[in-house]
């Protein structure tokens, strides 16, 4: 089964968010969430609590090693930092596990140099109340397989959790929180992974190796209870050239159940092939399917994100490396379409070297990591709402105009056209007379990016 969509640039853009550095006219304004003691190849953690605020993990390095906490509540107020970790050796960067008001932040590290310091490898911090405290675990949960040294990944599993980092030899899974469970490879060589866990507690891991012939991102089915690989691992054929700092994005729906095919859930990851193409695929653990086809915008595999909303859709978001912005696009439920192109200037003077997404039903929350001409580098928070399509069809000196999400009929947005103001109906339409000329017709509605068009009435 292959299904086909072509994602293309467009429209305006808006941005919510607080605090100085507005991108453009009409964009709200982006978050400085930190600057200074982080490096470019830094990710960060994020996960939502059940009060609906997104928590996000990062660290920071000087004499001594930090970990800390940011909360943005749901409108996209960002809140004060809160310290999970400091004074360490080493810490490096986090990845986040939200389960109801409970948080679980597992970074790899050492408290001290100290020859057989418990705390060397992977770490684990908790917290009970939302992230307003946090308490570490006397030891590691994982000391072998690099585990001191990998970027990990992270998902919570039936009141369990699920670990996945980049191994000597191989993609490496280590389920649980004991130490003397050995972490699981068998899945083949890369780096930069990922995991997703979905509604019914299946789990996938996805990689990249940039040292593949042909494609290079490659995914499995992970069994939660054991860490071992399902079934055979999946190379997705269109992405060639992965770089040695690439990443690789993976989401699936954790509040319902979509199904593929046998009854199996469905997992979306984004990638991009060396000629700078955005894909998103989605897959099951019995095989996989092309989604989306991007259009060549030039963009590069750490800069492209995905996250899936808590009830039936999926963002992604890239880089355009030939102007330098930030492209978003929403799916409709259905997952056969993606709407119009909502593009996002940087803060000014900043470049983008990392981009992680975290969904809520009617907007997205976006996180970059960036750095100035000075070389600092800094985290930014914004949100970005989905974009109107606006469709018109002239018969007659009578224009209909359509107003769509993603394909879906929008009800109740405004048209305006040669000074009149329209209203779509339940099909998402709206018609008037016009007489011979050009206009520009916009679409608008509260909780969306606008959409204009230009028409002749001949």
């Amino acid at each position: 089964m292959r299904r086909r969509g072509r994602l293309s640039v467009g429209f305006v853009l808006t941005v919510v968010a607080v605090v100085a550095f507005a991108p453009a006219a009409g964009a709200r304004r982006w978050t400085r969430i930190a600057s200074g003691g982080m490096n470019v190849s830094d990710q960060v953690g994020l996960a939502r609590s059940s009060d609906g605020v997104l928590h996000v993990a990062w660290r920071r390095q000087g004499s001594t090693q930090e970990l800390s906490q940011t909360p943005i509540v749901a409108s996209g107020r960002v809140g004060s930092p809160v310290t999970i970790v400091s004074g360490w050796a080493s810490v490096g960067s986090p990845a986040l596990v939200g389960q109801g008001r409970v948080l679980s932040a597992f970074f790899p590290g050492t408290a001290t140099l100290t020859t057989g310091d418990p705390t060397y490898g992977l770490d684990l911090a908790r917290s009970d109340n939302a992230g307003a405290s946090w308490r570490l675990s006397p030891t590691a949960i994982a000391r072998n397989q690099f585990a001191f040294a990998s970027t990990p990944a992270a998902v919570g599993v039936s009141g369990s959790f699920v670990q996945a980092w980049s191994g000597p030899d191989s993609t490496v899974v280590h389920t649980g929180l004991d130490p003397n469970v050995p972490p699981l490879g068998g899945y083949g060589s890369g780096t930069d992974q990922a995991l997703a866990a979905a509604a019914d507690g299946q789990v996938m891991v996805a990689w990249c190796n940039e040292l593949a012939a042909g494609p290079s991102v490659f995914l499995a089915h992970v069994d939660p209870a054991t860490g071992a690989r399902i079934g055979d691992v999946v190379p997705l054929e269109a992405s060639g050239g992965c770089p040695a700092d690439t990443r690789v994005a993976l989401a699936s729906f954790r509040d319902i159940v979509r199904n593929g095919r046998n009854g199996q859930p469905l997992f979306y990851v984004a990638a991009s092939d060396e000629f700078g193409h955005v894909y998103v695929y989605v897959t099951t653990p019995q095989g996989h399917l092309v989604l989306i086809e991007a259009e060549p915008f030039g963009s590069v595999k750490q800069q492209i994100a995905i996250s899936a909303t808590p009830h039936g859709r999926i963002w992604v978001g890239w880089k355009d490396s030939a102007t330098g912005d930030l492209v978003f696009r929403r799916s409709d439920p259905r997952d056969g379409y993606y709407g119009a192109a909502v593009t996002v200037h940087l803060p000014p003077g900043q470049t983008i070297s990392q981009l992680a997404l975290n969904a809520q039903d009617d907007r997205l929350d976006a996180i970059a990591t960036t750095s100035d001409d000075n070389n600092t580098v800094s985290l930014f928070a914004t949100q970005v709402l989905p974009g109107l399509t606006l469709e018109p069809e002239t018969a007659k000196r009578t224009e209909r105009f359509r107003v769509l999400d993603a394909g879906i009929p929008v009800r109740d947005a405004t048209v305006k056209v040669a000074r009149r103001t329209l209203t779509t109906d339940s099909s998402g339409y709206a018609m008037t007379r016009l007489p011979p000329g050009s206009y520009t017709a916009a679409a608008s509605k509260r909780g969306y990016v606008n959409a204009s068009v230009q028409i002749r009435i001949p």
